[in-house]
């Protein structure tokens, strides 16, 4: 009884909502559901997310990898894509098997951008110029994402997806001329990201009148190669690998937010000075933003080699890691504060680097020990005694260091508001 009545709730539930819970199910299970009753026959067709994933509708089948398990696959993603009523907000398309032919997938993608496709995500290694036309064709797309394969276009099929809002390009080989022709014909673009990609030239030029967000991960396949950044409405940009081997320049005026993020030292001992210089560059040429990020080790990074200090006059946000028990990290760090003389809001993650220094530099860190009474003697921090409102402060470990720089904060700040210690 208990049952039948949950089953009753259940269909008391307008269609639309039920179709979004079958989206939940893997998609063999919810197509499944259309034996239940009439009301159910149809309920799958109208799911508004699909997620057509290999693995996992084989081992669902309990099929081999053979030809014959991998063409009813096939027969069956042929009868999803037929019968499904559309629209779809989002769809995954997950292929692996190399026996599945081009012409199947093209035909499989023709029937889904018919459907009218709000978010679509492909994962497909073999993928070429045609490919990436058509998808981009498709008017109804605002989010992309592409894993796999290489990026080319066919300037004579590519008209400018005009919807296109978000671009996601991870593990794909990039050609320069493709993100060229598809930056200048998306003006709805605003968002890019290009994750462990791997340019197929010297050069990779990013180049739009409508970019407000980019992010560059894992630089590592970038290495001796150059990156133009031309982005007059830039507000957002993100660089995150563990070290700096390509020549990034910037031009973003109106570039609000940079986030810089270095999980590691090359070779975790390592450090190049050209790299840190090249670091410092792009650094550099966005002195004028608001907000700025500085997380894993690029505030050590950034102290080596007694650089010349930042200076970011508009700052208002900065988050960083820093080692408060390293003195030259914490000169860089201080330097930064001074240079910073309107900031409001600072959040600080207190981290360990004595395993991060090359080993000839070992020697000499027992005299780069910071002075427990640093904080003490610094004066002239303006936007300590006159801005500063808002202080976060994480991985605090209540060591000397630590407890210094706390009530250096207590003493000083005297517009502090509130201050959070974790």
């Amino acid at each position: 009884m208990k049952a039948a009545g949950v089953e009753k709730d259940l269909m008391s539930l307008d269609e639309p909502l039920l179709s979004s819970i079958l989206s939940l199910l893997p998609l063999e299970e919810a197509v499944r559901t259309s034996s239940l009753s009439k009301k159910w026959k149809n309920m799958w067709k109208s799911m508004p997310f699909l997620d057509i994933n290999q693995s996992v509708i084989l081992a669902l089948h309990q099929f081999d990898e053979d030809e014959e398990a991998i063409n009813k696959w096939v027969s069956f993603i042929d009868n999803i894509i037929a019968s499904h009523y559309g629209p779809i907000q989002s769809c995954t398309l997950d292929i692996w098997s190399p026996e599945i032919s081009s012409d199947v997938v093209y035909s499989w993608i023709h029937g889904l951008i018919d459907k009218q496709i709000g978010e679509f995500i492909i994962q497909w290694d073999d993928t070429d110029h045609e490919l990436f036309s058509i998808i981009l064709n498709c008017p109804t797309i605002k989010t992309l994402e592409l894993i796999g394969g290489v990026f080319r276009l066919a300037p004579n099929m590519f008209m400018g997806c005009k919807n296109l809002r978000t671009l996601i390009l991870q593990d794909t080989g990039i050609e320069d001329v493709a993100i060229q022709h598809l930056l200048s014909q998306c003006t709805s673009l605003e968002s890019l990201t290009i994750n462990w990609c791997e340019p197929l030239e010297s050069s990779l030029h990013i180049i739009s009148r409508f970019l407000k967000d980019l992010k560059i991960s894992h630089l590592t396949a970038f290495s001796g190669k150059n990156i133009h950044i031309d982005t007059p409405r830039l507000k957002s940009l993100t660089l995150e690998d563990s070290n700096f081997l390509c020549e990034v320049d910037v031009h973003a005026p109106e570039l609000e937010t940079v986030c810089c993020y270095s999980s590691e030292l090359m070779n975790n001992r390592y450090i190049r000075k050209v790299e840190v210089q090249r670091l410092r560059d792009v650094l550099s040429g966005t002195a004028h933003v608001t907000d700025l990020q500085l997380g894993g080790r690029t505030a050590m990074w950034l102290d080596v080699g007694c650089m010349e200090i930042l200076n970011f006059s508009k700052l208002k946000k900065l988050l960083i890691q820093v080692d408060l028990s390293d003195n030259r990290t914490v000169t860089f760090f201080s330097s930064l504060l001074k240079s910073s003389s309107f900031l409001e809001e600072l959040q600080v993650i207190s981290i360990d680097t004595r395993d991060y220094y090359i080993e000839d530099d070992a020697s000499n860190r027992r005299d780069e020990i910071l002075d427990c009474n640093y904080w003490e003697q610094q004066e002239g921090l303006d936007c300590v005694e006159q801005s500063l409102n808002s202080v976060v402060i994480k991985g605090f470990k209540g060591d000397d260091y630590d407890k210094g720089f706390e009530m250096f904060l207590r003493k000083k700040a005297k517009v502090l508001k509130h201050m959070i210690i974790s």
